[in-house]
């Protein structure tokens, strides 16, 4: 989805209704760059769409290439890291070069 997240706006911008199906870990990426009405939280209650589109798609939907890839700045935020995240971080210590190494455990 991250990838694909810059070509939100241009399709936010054709349809009216769009609306973007995200899941809890993954919707504060659109919610940087749509109106957070448009990423509804219960799925069940979705309404039937008339046209649907993976974010994988958005770029060949509206002819991306290299010269008009959407590059609207500030791109995206980190934001502040999630409490549930920082107890998985865990450094590893140096590696054989001597640099950090870090790894995510559950």
């Amino acid at each position: 989805m991250i990838q694909f997240a810059r070509c939100l706006p241009p399709a936010e911008a054709l349809s009216p209704d769009l609306i973007v199906a995200a899941g809890a870990d993954m919707a504060p990426i659109p919610r940087q760059l749509i109106d957070e009405h448009r990423i509804p939280e219960d799925w069940d209650s979705l309404p039937d769409v008339q046209v649907r589109c993976a974010f994988s798609g958005l770029p060949r939907l509206f002819g991306t290439n290299l010269k008009n890839i959407p590059a609207v700045t500030p791109y995206l935020g980190s934001g502040p890291v999630p409490n549930q995240i920082m107890p998985m971080v865990e450094v590893q210590g140096l590696s054989e070069t001597g640099r950090r190494r870090a790894c995510l455990s559950s």
